[in-house]
């Protein structure tokens, strides 16, 4: 077996690969009338990536598995030569490394040991089974915006996840889109991605589907592969209750799918759609919170937010310096904490001129959405005691 290879090309798939690098890496390659593709594939238990890459090889067919220190020899010997080759070790050096491979680039060489078994995970089809095709920037998009608010605090014990609700059905006025929530119990978003070209039924004959599937998964992994997919044409994804691949270019990613792990805030958006809406300028808001944490110390303490008459006002805990925005408000309600970062981020993330605050209560959470892009960023208020200052409960009793 000899294996030629194009530096830069292995290059960035062993870069992909990364995505669920375990404790093993397997190499397969196979000879075609037209062309010689392998396959760079990796494992860790929960997502599994395979990456093409073309080569040369002298076989019709090669395939091994070595560990995860492949991906860093390769990405090293790339810096070295504009061409990188793998050959089996010769059996008669009696040097001791017969059981390996040679990665040879720029005169240097490495002997990876090989391994006897690598455990991959195979799609499982059944009844549930669904493939939907879409746009890669919609959904590039989508998980861009939905996937920024998860928890990236591991010790609050809660799951990273990300949510991919898919609606469809029979009537074509119905709209198709992929729906991308996340949620913890302090902040989340949901975002609208429209894109969805086709929708079916795998298991039998294909058929349109009609409803609603829902599939959570791994927030920082989903993230990574959105990172990696190519902007133009499209995605194919193929889901089921307890798996997802989507492939695109060269590319196939398999995850697994779990339950949500997060109370539903937006129920409570839903639930409670009677709660006061402030609309003003987004910029406006920014800066008079910039401002304010400038002057009342609120990197660490809570901004208030409360109104009169037809002004939105913020203030630090001591009302020491208070900002009014004009603003079109609906309703009354009690003043709420607010933490500036929530604020801003909710600001940042909605990308329009004009926003709209909703406010449900003190204990519940507060929502933010825009006229540019059909999501909503939601958090959770500080308490505050009748002084008007942040209790010990902080965001604890969000109903």
């Amino acid at each position: 077996m000899n294996i030629i290879i194009e530096s830069g090309n292995i290059a960035k798939a062993a870069k992909d690969a990364r995505l669920s690098l375990g404790d093993a890496v397997q190499v397969c390659i196979k000879k075609r009338k037209d062309n010689t593709t392998g396959q760079l594939i990796t494992c860790d238990g929960n997502s599994q990536t395979h990456v093409l890459f073309k080569c040369e090889m002298d076989v019709n067919e090669a395939k091994f598995i070595t560990g995860p220190e492949f991906l860093d020899t390769i990405s090293k010997m790339a810096e070295m030569g504009e061409v990188i080759e793998i050959a089996r070790n010769p059996l008669d050096e009696g040097n001791g490394f017969e059981d390996c491979i040679r990665v040879s680039c720029g005169g240097s060489s490495v002997l990876l040991r090989l391994k006897e078994e690598m455990k991959l995970f195979q799609m499982k089809q059944d009844a549930s089974t669904v493939s939907v095709k879409m746009s890669v920037s919609k959904f590039k998009d989508a998980i861009c915006y939905g996937g920024y608010c998860a928890s990236k605090d591991d010790n609050r014990g809660l799951k990273n996840v990300i949510e991919l609700q898919f609606h469809f059905g029979d009537d074509e006025n119905k709209k198709q889109c992929l729906c991308v929530q996340t949620t913890d119990f302090y902040k989340g978003a949901k975002i609208e991605a429209g894109g969805i070209s086709s929708f079916q039924m795998v298991n039998g004959k294909p058929q349109r589907a009609s409803g609603e599937k829902t599939y959570a998964l791994d927030c920082a992994r989903i993230q990574s592969m959105a990172g990696i997919l190519q902007q133009e044409g499209e995605i194919d994804i193929l889901l089921n209750k307890g798996q997802a691949v989507f492939s695109n270019v060269g590319r196939i990613f398999m995850f697994r799918a779990f339950e949500k792990r997060y109370p539903d805030l937006l129920g409570t958006f839903e639930k409670k759609k009677s709660g006061v809406c402030a609309e003003a300028n987004a910029v406006d808001i920014k800066r008079a919170a910039e401002l304010i944490s400038v002057v009342g110390d609120t990197e660490r303490r809570p901004i208030i937010l409360s109104h009169e008459k037809e002004m939105l006002l913020l203030s630090d805990e001591k009302r020491t310096s208070i900002s009014r925005i004009p603003a079109k408000i609906e309703g009354k309600f009690e003043e709420i904490g607010i933490r500036k970062e929530n604020l801003i981020l909710g600001l940042v993330k909605a990308s329009s001129e004009k926003v709209c605050i909703s406010i449900c209560g003190t204990k519940s959470p507060f929502f933010i959405t825009g006229n540019r892009h059909e999501g909503i960023y939601f958090a959770a208020p500080v308490l505050l005691g009748k002084n008007g200052k942040e209790t010990d409960g902080k965001s604890k009793n969000v109903e």
